[in-house]
């Protein structure tokens, strides 16, 4: 009894470490053949862990009271197993295959095994400081990193951390609407707003923010209506009140269809990236005089006259600025009028489709290619590279070409990181059979926590289902703008979907009987 009771305290411990760790992409790749090896992460060791724990748990009472995840979760790891079969590189979809497994079964498993209704109130306070940590994280970089491409916490880029808030937020917002504490009400609230603050990807935030609606107006009419004051006065007082300069220009430089400069460079990074195109031009002509010069002399011009109008005028430039604006004229100048088809080729010479809608247009069009055949109808092309198998469909007209290998500054219309759609992602790769069986998913736990927020009573139990029901909603929007079925933000989102069965045993109790399980006071 007491070698139970133990494994049982070890158990719990290391979901509360695997739930504190889960919400970043901090990891190695470990080599399984292909390109690129299986990337592993601080949560998918712990997350083993905690599996070998709740495996020797379960088999130490000969498996009785085994929960498995749903069965949607199964029919989602069957689609990927046909279009594993599909796909031309076994090592690769193997590693698509593995993390399905690891996301849907293993890492829900775990969750629905190890958390007992009595740990619910522990496992919302460590899910709240895991979130806390990543929101001051990314505080940090906000208030520290030049380029709004580092304001990223643990993840690679700035739409992963969003697809991540996007989930977190929205629970804890669910959460602050019914706790009776004044003082955790607040403290949640405030979470919630600086965690919007510090998201600078545009698809994310306006997902959030219309999830955040949703709530309120399911918590009621004064919520709601408090809601949208409070929304209402930000919009109005963002742009002199934010701390981050152009912080409205880069949200919408994310989601903007249309992009002809780059938004997510500073002002001092700015001005450096203009000087070393202009050196580098110059070092070419000095190079082949006679030759036609490169586009980067004329790229270099716009970029110091995009600061300038970023800036109200040339008059609000230093002195250095406009010297070499001044500079940058002239010999753009001289350039233009010898070689004048250069200048039309200019990365930044008219706007160009963003990348996001370059491959949702490639995608789209890629998908109708699929009703040629009935089997890639129904099981898709296989796991490959999404991009590399999009990529054939996307017109040649309208791309930028303009790429750095500086990795602080993108050019967010060519190749900034995590802009496509796991919707379309998943029609591409598993076909309809694999989209219906992502949706599936999806709408059934949205669902279930929508409809055991309708049979709660306690505050707890309506805080956890009006909050799961957001972050499951927040999985499906935000996945229109950025991949939301990867590493560091499925298994949260996954954790989120658990939320949703573990209040159905508090509210219904093991043999759901329909009286909860905990009191009303529960905070």
């Amino acid at each position: 009894m007491k070698l139970a009771l133990d494994l049982r305290t070890i158990n719990l411990g290391l979901l509360l470490l695997l739930i504190l760790v889960m919400a970043n992409q901090l990891g190695f790749d470990l080599p399984l053949g292909g390109k690129r090896g299986l990337p592993i992460t601080v949560a998918d060791g712990v997350l083993a862990l905690a599996a070998v724990g709740a495996a020797l748990q379960l088999l130490g009472r000969k498996l009785r009271g085994l929960r498995l995840p749903p069965v949607q979760a199964y029919v989602l790891v069957a689609a990927g197993c046909v279009a594993l079969a599909r796909s031309e590189s076994q090592p690769e979809a193997m590693k698509e295959v593995l993390q399905l497994v690891e996301y849907f079964l293993i890492a829900f498993a775990v969750f629905l095994n190890v958390a007992e209704r009595g740990d619910v109130r522990l496992v919302l306070a460590i899910f709240a400081a895991a979130t806390a940590i990543v929101v001051l994280w990314a505080a940090w970089h906000y208030l520290r990193c030049d380029s709004a491409l580092d304001v990223r916490a643990g993840f690679k880029n700035r739409n992963a951390l969003g697809a991540f808030l996007a989930i977190a937020l929205p629970v804890l917002y669910g959460l602050a609407l019914h706790v009776r504490c004044w003082g955790l009400r607040l403290g949640l609230l405030a979470l919630v707003a600086l965690g919007l603050l510090v998201n600078l990807s545009g698809g994310a935030v306006l997902a959030t923010l219309l999830i955040l609606g949703l709530l309120s107006a399911l918590r009621g009419q004064r919520a709601l209506a408090l809601y949208v004051a409070a929304l209402a006065l930000i919009c109005l007082g963002a742009p002199r009140l934010l701390p981050r300069p152009y912080h409205t220009h880069i949200l919408f430089s994310s989601v903007t269809p249309y992009v002809s400069d780059n938004f997510l460079l500073s002002d001092k990074a700015l001005v450096a990236r203009a000087e070393h195109l202009r050196q580098a031009a110059l070092k070419a002509k000095a190079d082949s005089p006679q030759s036609p010069p490169t586009r980067d002399i004329f790229d270099a011009r716009h970029l110091m006259k995009f600061l300038a109008d970023r800036r109200g005028g040339e008059r609000r430039l230093t002195g250095e600025e406009r010297a070499l604006l001044l500079d940058l004229e002239r010999e753009a100048q001289q350039a233009a009028e010898a070689f004048p088809h250069v200048a039309a080729a200019s990365a930044f010479a008219s706007p160009a489709v963003a990348v996001r809608y370059q491959h949702w247009d490639a995608a789209i069009t890629c998908a109708r290619r699929l009703w040629d055949d009935l089997a890639t109808t129904l099981f898709g092309l296989g796991y490959r590279d999404y991009h590399t198998a999009v990529e054939p469909f996307r017109p040649s007209e309208g791309r930028l070409g303009y790429y750095t290998d500086i990795v602080e500054v993108y050019n967010v219309a060519t190749s900034e990181p995590f802009t496509h759609d796991v919707w379309l992602k998943a029609l591409v790769q598993t076909g309809l059979v694999g989209l219906l069986a992502l949706g599936w998913f999806v709408a059934a736990l949205f669902g279930r926590a929508l409809r055991l927020y309708g049979q709660a009573h306690s505050e707890l139990a309506l805080g956890l289902a009006l909050g799961a029901a957001g972050g499951i909603l927040g999985f499906a929007l935000c996945g229109i703008f950025t991949e939301t079925l990867a590493r560091g933000i499925a298994i949260p989102f996954v954790f989120v979907c658990s939320l949703v069965l573990l209040g159905e045993r508090i509210v219904h109790g093991e043999d759901r009987s329909g009286i909860e399980r905990l009191k009303s006071d529960e905070y």
